[in-house]
């Protein structure tokens, strides 16, 4: 219950309700589908700053929730497919005559989900035959039984466990026993508009005068923590009675066809949820027809013997003060219109009142409190736009419409149809429409009244996001529960480039002194290669390589895309087989070094995640081979990442994830002195020379870099035999933390080179030395760690000797950095994979231009072991005649690469 001084019903209190089930408040609600306005979401770009947020780029996760079976089968707005299933109703009274009257006024009829403008509709609703489709229907019930899901019923949630500012878990109460929940990564907050802003306050996120006047531990002091509360101020106009009997009176449709017709086929009557149809207007202030701020739902239920107690009920109303008004009317054909202020000034706030979760927080949605009076008089004007439609347009005349009978009880003193009357009305007949939104709103760094980002972090500490109603930052102007379930779609879509994901470009001044420049594209950049890598990856990824200036070598096809190669002339020689003679090796770091920089000890579980900070340094030769085009090398060696984490995610014990934290792009040759400082005379590199070299690098920018765990060099220089070098158990350790890694920049070969180096880096040493522990596993079954890095289908996996001693290092203190998620934001790995930008013959043609795959290869083998055909003189090379030679490349197909029909290279089989 709250109290509002500037509404006079009945006892100035009004009940609010929230949907305590599964499924949450889609459980209450009267199943109306409805997005709100592009402008709303542009708006809430503008408020954020943040451009995905913007309708165009909203519209996707709108699109993959639904199964639309609505009345506007439109692709261009509507998804078909999804959990959810949005129909048009079998059953809708009068919503001819509700749309050709609002077309005599001259409203469009249009899709209120599309573009929407002020114009009138038939609704679509979340039913599937019938019955309502909650989120718990759509989402949830199938999938209870999966092994990461564990749903706690009869549960209430106190607050969340912090340690300093991060979050460590969760304490809740079940049937009287306080229970603590402790969170490897993340705790997600989806309790709702009130539950969210409660349970943040009970945790010591909150004014700090609240949380003093509670005697709660302050975590940190976020005022606007509940404020900002807004919602849907709904009156009901009517009942306008008819002089025929058209309307639908509830006692007259339940008979023995109605419950045939709704348990046979999910039609009828009793799949009627009140409402048939919808009208969206804009009145004089604000003055922009395409974005209303007047929403009316229409009902044509008549005045049946139980209106009154149905209407107190629904709207939360006393039944008393209601029964006063109804009972005149009771058995008459009518209708009635909910009046919803679409677009409210209006703001109240959320406040706990206890910290006993099982007591209720004081709302308060300061309803038409507005400085300037705006909400009322808008509510005045939209409550007189539907009288005259009603008592003007011909559908409503010809069935004699009265829409205001009688006055309305405390409002006897004001004279029907006058102004006056009509705010007297709607300070006494006031409800909610149960659109509650806003009390953690999302916004730029510099906005006061942000709790959260646009990522939905909360703000001030570590490891929480709140992803529900209680972020929007202003109210959409349509029914909350469609924007809500997209919400979620976004949260769980996490962008792949998070605001603070950084790029630096190491450039030179005009007088040749070293720069670092911040390089991270725009949102909107960064926006568009997240949608690629997510959503439509067959054709939008692209890769395409050219010299530093610019100029194309060769060229073919990828996936019908354009793809330069490079010819072996002018930057570095592509396509030998050199690569697969490379080995990789480590380096031990002198004790006394460990010695001088002991870890900190930190308490924590072993079976914890190790999440692996990485920051990634691409040199000045793959800066130019993909063109040192920076959205190209950010997508790139993020499908690189990804293909890294299979091969970790191959090894459940340790569970490893590895997150892309920053890129340094190398744009000038003069900026990387520590490759080219140990080139030798035939043009080889020392990488000996270069490991320690890097490193000192890392510690002398680190100011300049995410914080991170490891930095791995990618380099396309020739180390002679040497594909890569790291430190041997170096992750956390300063200048030792590295490692450099050859790669091509075209074909994903390194790949495994970078797993490898990893793995060093992580206290895996080579397998079959026996010396090192891991004698055991013998270095020729070619598994991820071997001297000769992984090959055939061992190839993406790491042995049960590189599993143990990973395991072993992470459980000394040396590790704890890897527990500890410093960077305040990370990149997720791409959920694409090198195959979804490159195809066999791609892989053959970086050989051999003229190169095509071998058809002699099984599926599986092609996985494991690339063969390649070329035509070329024959041998003796006098004959007049040309050869197909076959040339095996002895290396690993890319990840995701399409083997057969239907079917990938994944782990070095084909397989679905």
């Amino acid at each position: 219950m709250y109290v509002n001084m500037y509404c006079i019903f009945y006892l100035k209190k009004l009940g609010l309700s929230r949907g305590k089930s599964l499924g949450g408040s889609s459980n209450l609600n009267l199943m109306i589908y409805q997005r709100g306005n592009p402008k709303d979401f542009d708006n809430w770009a503008n408020i954020t700053g943040d451009e995905s947020w913007e309708y165009k780029n909203l519209l996707k996760y709108f699109k993959m929730s639904e199964d639309y079976h609505g009345n506007f089968p439109d692709p261009k707005y509507h998804g078909f497919g999804g959990p959810l299933t949005i129909s048009k109703q079998s059953y809708e009274p009068l919503v001819k005559e509700w749309i050709s009257a609002a077309e005599e006024l001259g409203f469009n009829i249009s899709d209120p989900n599309a573009e929407q403008t002020s114009s009138f509709s038939p609704i679509d609703t979340t039913t599937k035959m019938g019955q309502r489709a909650s989120t718990y229907h759509a989402f949830l019930k199938d999938i209870l039984t999966r092994k990461n899901l564990k749903i706690v019923r009869y549960a209430m949630v106190d607050k969340i466990l912090m340690v300093g500012k991060n979050a460590a878990g969760v304490l809740y109460t079940r049937h009287g026993e306080k229970i603590e929940v402790l969170a490897r990564k993340e705790i997600i907050l989806s309790a709702g508009v009130f539950g969210s802003s409660a349970i943040l306050q009970r945790s010591g996120i909150g004014p700090k005068y609240l949380l003093e006047s509670l005697n709660i531990p302050m975590v940190h002091d976020l005022p606007v923590v509940g404020e900002g509360l807004q919602d849907h101020i709904l009156t009901v106009v009517g009942p306008v009675l008819l002089n025929e009997p058209v309307s639908v009176i509830i006692n007259n449709v339940i008979n023995p066809g109605s419950i045939l017709d709704y348990a046979l086929n999910g039609q009828g009557p009793l799949t009627f949820g009140s409402v048939s149809g919808v009208g969206f207007f804009s009145t004089s202030q604000p003055k922009d027809p395409n974005w209303p701020n007047i929403c009316a739902f229409f009902s044509p239920l008549g005045v049946g013997t139980s209106t009154a107690q149905d209407a107190a009920r629904v709207l939360a109303q006393e039944f008393k003060y209601l029964q006063r008004y109804y009972n005149a009317f009771k058995g008459h054909h009518a209708v009635e219109v909910f009046l919803n202020l679409a677009r409210p000034d209006s703001r109240g706030s959320v406040k706990i009142d206890s910290t006993d979760p099982n007591v209720p927080p004081l709302i308060d949605p300061n309803y038409y409190s507005d400085i300037e009076g705006k909400d009322i008089r808008a509510m005045v004007e939209g409550f007189k736009v539907i009288v005259k439609y009603f008592t003007t347009t011909t559908p409503w005349m010809k069935l004699g419409a009265n829409p205001t009978p009688k006055h309305f009880p405390g409002c006897e003193n004001f004279r029907l149809g006058s102004d006056s009357y009509y705010e007297c009305h709607l300070r006494h007949y006031t409800a909610s429409s149960w659109h509650s939104c806003c009390t953690n709103q999302m916004g730029p760094d510099n906005e006061k009244m942000a709790v959260v980002d646009s990522n939905l972090r909360v703000r001030g500490v570590q490891k929480i996001r709140v992803i529900d109603a209680s972020i929007m930052p202003v109210i959409s102007n349509a029914n909350l529960n469609a924007p809500t379930i997209m919400i979620g779609e976004k949260g769980a879509n996490t962008p792949i480039f998070h605001d603070n994901f950084k790029v630096i470009l190491s450039t030179r001044s005009e007088s040749g002194e070293t720069i670092l420049l911040d390089g991270t594209p725009s949102k909107e950049i960064i926006s568009q290669l997240d949608d690629q890598i997510h959503i439509d990856p067959d054709s939008n990824a692209v890769v395409r390589l050219t010299t530093v200036n610019g100029q194309t070598q060769l060229f073919g096809h990828i996936n019908n895309r354009m793809i330069s190669y490079h010819d072996g002339e002018n930057i570095h020689k592509l396509g030998d087989e050199s690569l697969s003679e490379e080995v990789s090796d480590y380096l031990e770091i002198p004790e006394e070094i460990r010695v001088a920089h002991p870890p900190v000890a930190v308490n924590r579980s072993i079976d914890a995640v190790v999440t692996v900070e990485l920051l990634i340094v691409v040199d000045n030769m793959l800066t130019s081979l993909l063109g040192g085009d920076v959205n190209r090398i950010l997508e790139y060696y993020a499908v690189t990442v990804r293909s890294v984490n299979i091969r970790y995610a191959t090894s459940s014990d340790p569970s490893v994830t590895v997150k892309l934290v920053g890129i340094v792009v190398i744009q000038n040759i003069a900026n990387q002195p520590f490759i080219e400082d140990h080139r030798g005379p035939d043009g080889t590199y020392d990488a000996n020379g270069i490991l320690p070299d890097f490193g000192r690098f890392l510690v002398t920018n680190a100011s300049a870099f995410p914080p991170h765990d490891l930095g791995a060099l990618l380099t396309g220089v020739s180390m002679g035999s040497t594909g890569g070098l790291a430190y041997l158990s170096a992750a956390c350790l300063q200048t030792y933390r590295a490692s450099i890694n050859r790669d091509e920049g075209a074909t994903f070969r390194g790949v495994g080179i970078l797993a490898h180096e990893m793995g060093h880096n992580l206290g895996a040493p080579h397998d079959g030395d026996a010396a090192s522990g891991t004698g055991a596993c013998p270095n020729e079954d070619r598994y991820i760690m071997s001297t000769a890095g992984g090959f055939g289908r061992n190839g993406h996996y790491f042995s049960t000797c590189s599993k143990a001693t990973m395991n072993t290092f992470f459980g000394t203190a040396a590790a704890n950095c890897l527990y500890s998620q410093e960077s305040p934001t990370w990149h997720t790995p791409s959920p694409l994979l090198p195959g979804d930008l490159i195809t066999f013959d791609d892989f053959c043609r970086v050989y051999r231009p003229e190169a095509y795959v071998s058809d002699t290869q099984t599926p599986d083998e092609l996985c494991q072991n690339v063969r390649c055909k070329y035509r070329a003189p024959c041998n003796p090379p006098d004959e007049d005649f040309t050869c197909i030679w076959t040339a095996t490349l002895n290396q690993m197909a890319p990840d995701g690469v399409a083997c057969r029909t239907g079917e990938r290279c994944t782990l070095g089989t084909c397989q679905n």
